[in-house]
């Protein structure tokens, strides 16, 4: 029984670190605008649960100026920042307000 509480706690602590890995890579790859490298560092540990892979995620489908490489997708966007949302982000609330808006209004006209 020992054993198998120390390898619970070893996988919850290697589930944890997997959800991190990546992120300082691709939020440098983010910030230099090589996004195409940036979604491919940060899909997983926004796979993982990853707050800020999330909403950095949303922000390059949603058209972020340094990230020409990757075509903006508002169906992306939506689902990455609904994710970080739920989890309290508040910047990626108020991404999925501003796309929410941008969409009726394009719809009355």
């Amino acid at each position: 029984m020992k054993k198998l509480w120390q390898l619970a706690v070893l996988g919850a602590g290697w589930a944890a670190g997997g959800a991190c890995a990546g992120v300082p890579e691709g939020m440098a790859s983010f910030q230099r605008g090589r996004c195409v490298d940036a979604v491919a560092q940060l899909r997983g540990p926004a796979l993982g649960g990853n707050i800020k892979a999330q909403k950095v995620l949303g922000d390059i489908y949603a058209g972020a100026e340094q990230c020409s490489d990757v075509a903006r997708s508002d169906a992306d966007a939506v689902r990455w920042y609904l994710l970080a949302a739920k989890r309290g982000d508040r910047v990626a609330q108020e991404e999925l307000v501003s796309l929410y808006t941008s969409w009726s209004g394009s719809m009355r006209n």
